[in-house]
């Protein structure tokens, strides 16, 4: 260790790696595995050379390493970048390997960033390091963990660059051991990845529909009832005596309109000759029916009766059912602000 910390350490690199081969097996090993596990805790600007000098322990040092710091994200930024890049793929599977769903995110941003930085000059071991990362991200995805949606679409999103590098750089030679890239495991995944998730997508999208259809029914049943309503107080009524002046009543008719931005498909003309000729003016209505008690004032403020009012309400009721986006816009409108 003297001669370690003196001047000219860059001489000692070579000649003591070849040595430190012959030390595996000593008495005394430990001591000097201690020795260098002190300086790497030490000396961060080191640690690239005391790997590669004391190649023959680096097991039992990221051992000592695993005890020392148990966050295994802090381990694997502690490693990386000092070690060999021939490393990374085993570096990233020790760091994924055992995650739990929950913290997987997190380990994935250090993965994707090492890969950025080593692909140029590593791009066989750099890919094969992002391929168990996509394994890892591709099987947790598929188990339904929706909370690793944005890091699958983000990574969709970044690996069509991470793969031109890795097709325009040239295998370093030390990269003998990886006879390919790894691009077409990796794709595998991807695929994998894009297709859970557009089936995900559609699901929410039929379960989507399926509220606003159950929304729109239920709609359309408040509005039956109303009508049978008003046509049972009609019936009910007591004729108007002659000669006696009848005091009108005098209700407060509340009028809405959407404070959000009105759409195209919101002025769309559905019914030319109808009252309710637009989506925007069928939804006013019911909006202005659900905060107005007094229905029939709604309908005349609307120019309407009971009679076109059923028979209108009854046309959008179909209408909605045939046309989809009608009843998508209708559930955001109807539940948007009004004012």
């Amino acid at each position: 260790m003297a001669l370690w910390t003196g001047e000219g350490r860059e001489c000692l690199l070579a000649p003591l790696a070849k040595v430190v081969r012959g030390w595996n097996g000593d008495s005394q090993q430990a001591v000097f595995i201690d020795a260098v596990w002190q300086r790497f805790q030490q000396h961060p600007d080191e640690r690239t050379d005391l790997l590669a000098t004391f190649t023959p322990w680096r097991a039992a040092l990221w051992e000592r390493q695993q005890a020392a710091e148990p966050d295994a994200v802090v381990c694997f930024q502690t490693w990386w970048p000092a070690e060999d890049p021939e490393q990374l793929p085993e570096r990233v599977d020790a760091l994924l390997r055992e995650s739990p769903p929950e913290d997987l995110s997190r380990r994935l941003e250090p993965v994707w960033k090492a890969a950025e930085l080593r692909v140029d000059a590593s791009p066989r071991a750099t890919s094969l390091a992002v391929s168990y990362a996509a394994a890892v991200l591709s099987g947790t995805v598929r188990r339904d963990v929706d909370a690793l949606v944005p890091d699958a679409e983000r990574f969709l999103a970044w690996f069509p660059s991470f793969r031109e590098r890795v097709v325009a750089a040239s295998p370093a030679s030390s990269e003998r051991s990886h006879s390919r890239d790894f691009l077409k495991d990796i794709e595998v995944d991807v695929r994998l990845i894009r297709e859970h998730l557009e089936r995900k997508r559609q699901r929410e999208d039929q379960e989507r529909e399926a509220e606003l259809r159950r929304m729109v029914e239920a709609s359309r049943q408040r509005d039956l009832a109303r009508q049978r309503e008003l046509m049972a107080r009609q019936v009910d009524a007591p004729p108007l005596t002659h000669g006696v002046e009848v005091a009108p009543l005098l209700t407060s008719l509340v009028l809405l309109n959407p404070r959000g931005p009105v759409q195209p498909l919101d002025l769309e003309v559905c019914f030319p000759e109808a009252r309710l000729r637009t989506l925007l003016d069928y939804t006013r209505l019911l909006k202005v029916m659900s905060v107005n008690n007094d229905v029939m004032a709604v309908f005349e403020a609307h120019g309407l009766s009971v009679a076109t009012w059923t028979s209108e309400a009854t046309a959008w009721g179909k209408l909605l059912v045939r046309r989809p986006e009608l009843t998508l816009r209708f559930g955001e409108l109807f539940q948007g602000p009004w004012g």
